[in-house]
């Protein structure tokens, strides 16, 4: 048996099933009959919308602008904390486990040295990003979880030169 096709052939092909419109002259090979559709699900459609990407831009750019003025990046560690009762470990009656998912704060430990007193500093707790400038530091980043900004809390050592924000992680909604 012999498979193969002649250029004879494939217009013979294209003829039957692309018969052409007599209302029109031009080549049908080269007329687009595709519409896009808004309103159908495409890969864009996927994720968060233009307009909460465009926002979140905007706020990395802000940040961004922030630690480029020449301030010098503080370390910091982030702590999960979880409210566990003898119920939760010893009989394992609840629901919790040790991931974050169960943690009820984000506690975040930032080390500033050569900062004397809290009046040298400004702390800005947003439900998505946190943004601290003291005397010859700048930290501004955005946080793994959203946090309730209103019932946040910060706490200054001066012994160890080490500030403290302890921040409630808001609700998560697990299907998101």
């Amino acid at each position: 048996m012999d498979y193969s096709w002649s250029p004879s052939d494939m217009q013979a092909l294209e003829a039957l099933l692309c018969p052409p419109n007599p209302s029109s002259n031009t080549d049908i090979r080269r007329e687009s009959t595709y519409t896009p559709s808004h309103n159908q699900a495409n890969p864009g459609s996927i994720g968060a919308s233009s307009e909460l990407r465009m926002k979140e831009k905007k706020i990395d750019d802000e940040l961004e602008a922030d630690e480029k003025a020449g301030y010098l990046k503080p370390e910091y560690t982030l702590i999960y904390k979880q409210a566990v009762t003898p119920n939760d470990i010893y009989l394992q009656m609840s629901s919790k486990n040790p991931s974050t998912i169960c943690c009820e704060d984000l506690v975040m430990r930032v080390s500033l040295p050569d900062v004397e007193t809290v009046d040298d500093m400004k702390l800005d707790v947003k439900p998505t990003h946190v943004k601290l400038s003291a005397s010859i530091y700048f930290l501004a980043m955005h946080l793994p979880h959203k946090v309730d900004a209103v019932r946040s809390c910060a706490k200054w050592d001066a012994a160890n030169c080490m500030l403290e924000i302890t921040m409630p992680i808001l609700e998560r909604d697990l299907l998101a």
